[in-house]
């Protein structure tokens, strides 16, 4: 093994980036504290390439809106796709549920996403993203309260897709979770 540089590009909602490269030793790994990096108070999507492979991951850790406190962590996608199913999702009280797309490409595309209720019914949404850049959508908006939900999301360019939830169950468990679409 030999060490590797990961080349990382901080992407914001306003379509502007910033780069950073981290050299990582051989058979070691590396941490980045992206507040640092980026400052406070900023919505950021990450690509992260590297001279050799490597898994990257993004841990949270939050305490959110000072209501629910905890942490969540979910690997990076392998590739941007134009694809990507979230077989579950809450909007009922106490509960967050919240899409997160990114547009890696030099051009905006749209995300077309497909709400898929219980009952069979379904809701569309279009979501334009910017280039380099990202969009969040807060889906209890979109749907309504009370709603057991699926999402698909399918893009005109290729996109990363995620889905992070904040939540109190029954008031006993608080916290949240996050994972990445899957993508056929």
């Amino acid at each position: 093994p030999n060490p590797i540089t990961a080349h990382i590009t901080y992407m914001f909602d306003d379509g502007t980036t910033q780069l950073q490269d981290v050299n990582i030793g051989a058979t070691t790994r590396g941490t980045i504290f992206v507040n640092d990096e980026v400052g406070p108070d900023k919505n950021v999507s990450v690509k992260v390439e590297a001279d050799d492979s490597i898994v990257a991951e993004r841990p949270i850790y939050f305490d959110y809106k000072g209501m629910w406190n905890g942490g969540h962590d979910v690997v990076g996608a392998t590739a941007p796709r134009d694809t990507y199913y979230f077989a579950e999702g809450y909007t009922g009280s106490g509960f967050e549920e919240w899409l997160c797309l990114m547009n890696p490409n030099p051009d905006l595309t749209t995300a077309h996403i497909i709400y898929i209720f219980d009952d069979g019914t379904m809701q569309l949404q279009d979501v334009p993203i910017e280039a380099t850049s990202r969009n969040t959508v807060f889906v209890n908006d979109e749907v309504g309260p009370d709603e057991d939900v699926s999402v698909m999301v399918v893009s005109d360019d290729p996109i990363v897709a995620e889905r992070p939830m904040y939540f109190d169950y029954k008031g006993i468990w608080s916290g949240g979770h996050d994972v990445v679409g899957y993508a056929p």
